[in-house]
């Protein structure tokens, strides 16, 4: 089984041959265009393997609406890498994530590829859902 510093040691060196990474506490973030793509590496117990989970805020402060729940529920699991979900907030608010696990003994080949497909996707789809359903993102462009 991997060793959580040893899993996050290696993706940091990995995203670092071709992303800017900058360091967010315990996790690693890499920025793409509007996106923030952030990379936690756990393990959720001793007897569980280490995980590596991307996660993209793409939206904060989105006002909630019907629309927008039925939207994330039919279409969460829409993308080869990356699903939706929504956080919901005091005050009729809510957010939008993006987010997509790998095993920690992930390759550093399909572990940058993964990083590069979920920050693209979402940056694109920060895009579309904002000018929908309305909120702020990570940088507005």
């Amino acid at each position: 089984m991997s060793d959580v510093a040893q899993v996050r040691e290696r993706v940091q060196n990995a995203l670092g041959e071709f992303f800017e990474v900058m360091p967010e506490g315990e996790n690693l973030a890499v920025v793409h265009g509007s996106v923030k793509c952030v990379a936690r590496v756990f393990q959720p117990d001793a007897e569980a393997p280490v995980y590596v989970r991307l996660r993209v805020s793409l939206l904060t402060g989105v006002p909630e609406s019907d629309e927008l729940h039925r939207y994330v529920a039919y279409h969460a699991d829409d993308y080869l890498f990356g699903h939706l979900s929504l956080t919901a907030h005091e005050g009729g608010l809510a957010d939008v994530h993006f987010t997509y696990t790998l095993l920690g003994d992930v390759n550093e080949t399909d572990l940058t590829a993964a990083v590069a497909a979920v920050a693209f996707s979402a940056d694109s789809l920060d895009d579309r859902l904002q000018a929908r359903f309305g909120g702020h993102k990570y940088r507005e462009e």
